[in-house]
């Protein structure tokens, strides 16, 4: 049987100013959610990455930006811990760990 996993939501950029900044803002999310997936025992939840996807919502539309935050923020509330990384401070682009490392916002 396989190992349960920790459910975690991952919180990092998404928009950017750029297609190319937000293309590297997904690539980034993605490496996030592989490093949570392989190093860390986590079962990682990010909507942001998930309902942005062609076919789910538009993220430029606000009734549809604004349906995938609540699900999101509604499946959060399952979870055991967020990684919140606006800064980019636990992780560099390229998914690697920084010398700060760290896993934040824990909860209960």
């Amino acid at each position: 049987m396989a190992k349960k996993l920790r459910l975690v939501v991952i919180e990092s950029p998404f928009a950017g100013n750029t297609k190319e900044e937000t293309q590297r803002n997904i690539t980034y999310g993605r490496r996030c959610l592989n490093d949570c997936l392989h190093n860390h025992g986590d079962n990682p939840y990010a909507s942001h990455l998930f309902f942005t996807q062609e076919g789910v919502l538009n993220d430029k539309i606000p009734e549809e930006r604004y349906l995938g935050m609540e699900a999101g923020f509604q499946w959060g509330g399952l979870c055991r811990s967020n990684h919140c990384l606006p800064g980019l401070r636990n992780f560099r682009r390229d998914g690697k760990r920084n010398k700060k490392g760290g896993r934040e916002g824990k909860k209960g």
